[in-house]
């Protein structure tokens, strides 16, 4: 086996017998070196961790502590280049009567801040050795992660938790083995097939086979495939009389990702003497996940071919939880959308006839849909009332309006070590002010004594310049469509400068919250976002409560978002439609500035790699404010 040399102090890979496996010559031990105590350097973050070697494993020893400790371990000189390999594997052994969850990462040259690693996390059960296996090029539970250059590996890294008592670990082997490139494997039950063109059933070259991905309680249903005009379509007898058989469709492997749709529509001949009545609806699996269910206006005839639409947006309007709030839960029976259009397990068709009956299914398809938004959407608040317009940003010019917004501020969101702000990246143009995210080196918020980053966007926030308590805040927006994007519309509470320091200033106790008018990560597809309010902190008191909304955009493809702040109410809307709705004396009653943001990463992008292919655009059309005249600031004694 060709080795490339690696310097470990007097020694190199190539001279190392020891590293081979015995009678293995695809694996390679980093710990069985000669003299392993001189070759392999191990070191610590924390006067808590004492280490030794024991024959050819590396002890650990940790005492309580406030941090959660680390070791490393790395050549005495040089670095590893284990180019051939695709993974590194560690035996670790847990001597305690509880278990330890036991990180290790595998580290290029670099500042750790800037995560050139990759990283795996394991629980050991007590009095047991377990394997810690990190794939190069994918972290957290082996997703696609940072490209890792494993002919240049610095040094490995083992964390545990902050821990309270005495605890100990030992590290027995570190194996580097499998081909370069290796993928990891994937559990058929999280792979993802996006349907060609939305087809399911129907389509051009669409496969499906009756046999493993049709399935019913219903015995003597029959189900065939047949090719009609080169297109799959699927035949179903029905004997007897039912109210309620149902057809479970199913894809072959894993689950399909519908993100890029807003609704299902299938497409149903009926070639028997019965009409026949149908149902469709869509589920993730659970008895919660799932959309409504739609079902045909009236029977189908004999002869007779009809399509039905289940669209993702559910019918019932969310309402946020009364009694106890710190259970995060919304009224009972108000669950609005529950549904998670990019992990399909099954559609579900029902059928209602009465006698033997036989049909026909066309096609079956993912599609994503446009609508008309109500005459009122940007023109009024969605309630009568004596209202009045207090702020107005239609962003023509340009250049950003100085005396309403900043361009720069923090940015504790997302993989912000990863992002900065820029004026530059607010583009207002063709009456649009744009979030721009681009692969561009910079300094945050202009400032050269500053931190640096690799990737370059913008925010807008009216903090300290505007704020309003109460009213209707409005605005339409179009998505980014990149990977890794969470772009939001957003309120937070600002009481003024005689609140002192930011952190008070913006508190979201005391009678604050956080609005999230609308938040959206890249990772669900262009057609679904959250709602949602945050209150009493962001430590151990925080409570949230919100809700999944899909839509349709308009014929631009834009979202229109709206949120009605009243004391004691409020409600969200989407493109004219009411989506959430809580009625609660803990309502914000601070006045809140707007904020516009789009950091890279987000709670729920499942540490998604960064879509090279950038820019990526956040685009905001226009902001829009009214005031109850009621709630408007007395003036001048008035």
């Amino acid at each position: 086996m060709k080795l490339k040399p690696v310097s470990f102090g007097c020694v190199t890979l190539l001279s190392m017998a020891a590293l081979q496996v015995q009678g293995v010559e695809d694996r390679l031990s980093l710990l069985a070196v000669p003299q392993p105590e001189k070759a392999i350097a191990v070191s610590s973050n924390s006067d808590q961790i004492s280490t030794e070697w024991k024959e050819k494993a590396i002890s650990v020893k940790v005492a309580p502590g406030k941090a959660g400790p680390a070791v490393y371990v790395r050549p005495a000189e040089g670095m590893w280049d284990l180019s051939r390999f695709g993974h590194l594997e560690a035996m670790i052994t847990n001597p305690m009567d509880v278990p330890l969850r036991i990180s290790m990462r595998v580290d290029n040259p670099g500042d750790w801040r800037d995560e050139p690693w990759n990283t795996e996390v394991i629980r050991v059960l007590p009095g047991k050795t377990m394997p810690l296996k990190v794939i190069f090029g994918h972290q957290y539970g082996y997703k696609p992660g940072y490209k890792l250059d494993s002919s240049r590996i610095e040094k490995l890294v083992f964390f545990i938790d902050q821990t309270q008592v005495p605890v100990a670990f030992q590290i027995e082997s570190v194996l580097a083995s499998g081909e370069a490139g290796e993928k990891p494997f994937v559990d058929p039950k999280y792979m993802r097939h996006v349907p060609k063109a939305g087809f399911i059933l129907g389509g051009a070259e669409v496969k499906f086979d009756a046999k493993t991905q049709a399935s019913s309680a219903d015995k003597d249903l029959k189900v065939e495939t047949e090719s009609v005009k080169g297109q799959t379509v699927l035949n179903i007898e029905l004997p007897g009389t039912s109210s309620d058989r149902t057809l479970a469709i199913k894809p072959a492997a894993g689950r399909w990702d519908l993100s890029q749709s807003n609704e299902l529509k299938l497409k149903v001949t009926n070639l028997g003497e019965t009409a026949v009545s149908f149902s469709l609806k869509a589920a993730n699996g659970g008895s919660v996940e799932k959309t409504d269910t739609v079902t045909s206006d009236e029977p189908l005839a004999s002869g007779e071919s009809a399509e039905l639409v289940l669209s993702y947006l559910p019918e019932t309007t969310w309402t946020g939880p009364d009694g106890d709030l710190s259970k995060h839960a919304n009224r009972k029976g108000t669950g609005g959308a529950t549904f998670k259009s990019e992990k399909v397990e099954k559609i579900v068709i029902g059928f209602v006839h009465h006698g033997d009956a036989k049909v026909r299914i066309d096609s079956l398809q993912a599609v994503a849909k446009s609508r008309p938004l109500p005459e009122w959407v940007g023109k009024r608040p969605p309630v009568d009332g004596d209202w009045v317009m207090t702020l107005e940003d239609n962003f023509d010019g340009e250049t950003i309006n100085d005396e309403l917004w900043h361009v720069h501020g923090p940015n504790w969101w997302g993989n912000h070590k990863l992002t900065h702000w820029s004026r530059d990246n607010v583009v207002v143009e063709d009456g649009t002010a744009t979030l721009r995210m681009e692969k561009k080196t910079g300094f945050h918020n202009d400032d050269p004594e500053s931190t640096s980053s690799e990737y370059q966007g913008g925010v807008l926030r009216t903090y300290g310049k505007w704020t309003q308590k109460y009213g209707y805040f409005e605005s339409r927006m179009k998505l980014p469509t990149a990977a890794a994007m969470w772009p939001a519309f957003w309120l937070m509470p600002d009481r003024g400068v005689e609140a002192g320091e930011q952190w008070r200033r913006a508190n979201i106790g005391n009678g604050g919250m956080e609005f999230d008018i609308m938040e959206h990560l890249t990772r669900w597809g262009p057609y679904r976002y959250t709602t949602a309010m945050h209150w009493d902190g962001y430590g151990k008191e925080h409570k949230a409560s919100g809700t999944t909304v899909y839509f349709y955009p308009d014929e631009e493809g834009y979202v229109t978002s709206g949120l009605l702040w009243l004391p004691g109410l409020m409600v969200y809307y989407c493109n004219g439609r009411e989506v959430a709705r809580w009625e609660n004396e803990r309502v914000s009653s601070i006045p809140s500035s707007i904020l516009y943001t789009m950091p890279l990463g987000g709670w729920d992008n499942e540490k998604s790699p960064v879509d090279e292919e950038l820019p990526a655009d956040f685009t905001i059309d226009y902001l829009r404010v009214w005031q109850l005249k009621a709630h408007l600031p007395v003036k001048g004694g008035e």
